[in-house]
Formats: structure tokens, sequence, C-alpha cells
């Protein structure tokens, strides 16, 4: 079942909505608390902004290898990552609650759809070192 962005931003908290406004420097409208309407304001101009496609690639990228994959594998068999990653995901409101569970919004699984996990191999084993030259100079 895909979910949107708004649908899944509706499940979460107010403390939650801030820290994925805060962790992905989104923009978070005045008095938005005040009023009733306030919170719909505040839903769609996350949504603008999760969904803009420079700015989901962009934190797609930023993520470590192991916080991608783990992302990859939750969009593709329903893996649910560790919790120190899904915490990570969490904050940048790539993983949201979806009732008693978690969900990825449907923009997001097709923006990971341009990150190929074979891609990741171009890091080195941990004990692969940098050697020197043996050049005669």
């Amino acid at each position: 079942m895909s979910h949107t962005h708004f649908q899944l931003l509706s499940n979460c908290s107010d403390e939650q909505l801030r820290a994925i406004c805060e962790r992905r420097r989104l923009p978070i409208p005045v008095r938005w608390e005040d009023c009733g309407e306030g919170r719909m304001r505040l839903l769609k101009t996350m949504v603008f902004h999760l969904e803009d496609h420079k700015r989901l690639s962009d934190t797609l990228a930023d993520l470590d290898s192991e916080s991608l994959v783990a992302l990859k594998h939750f969009v593709s068999d329903g893996t649910l990552p560790d919790t120190p990653v899904l915490e990570i995901l969490r904050d940048l409101g790539l993983v949201l609650p979806s009732g008693a569970t978690w969900a990825v919004a449907e923009r997001v699984a097709d923006a990971l759809e341009d990150f190929d996990e074979g891609a990741l191999s171009f890091l080195a084993p941990a004990e692969v070192g940098v050697g020197g030259c043996a050049c005669s100079g």
C-alpha cells in the first residue's frame, strides 16, 4: 500500500514534526500551534519541501551507507532497520509512523530507486589501507 507524505505526517506528534523540520531545516509557519488550521499549514509546508526532488535526493545522498542500505531493504522487503538507524531515518522524515508500524512515503520510495545498492560497493572494507607509492624520484 502506498502512502503519501501528507498521510504519514498526519500520524506524527507535534514533537516529531518539529524534529523533522529542525533536522531537515524546513521552514515552520509562524504560530502554527495557535490555531486549528496551523497544523494543516505546517503539514502542507512540510510536504512541499519533503517532496522537492533536489532536497530529497540530497537527503538520501547524505545518508551513511548503513542507513541507505537499511532504508532500501525496508522499502524492498519490509525489514525494519535497527533502532538507531530507524531513529535517524525517522528524524529525517524518511520513515514515518503508520498506525502501529512504520512506512515510507511513495515519493521517498520512488527517489530511492535512483540509489543503486551496488553503487555503495565503492566503499573499501575497513582493513584496506592506503599504500604508499614506491616510485623512484
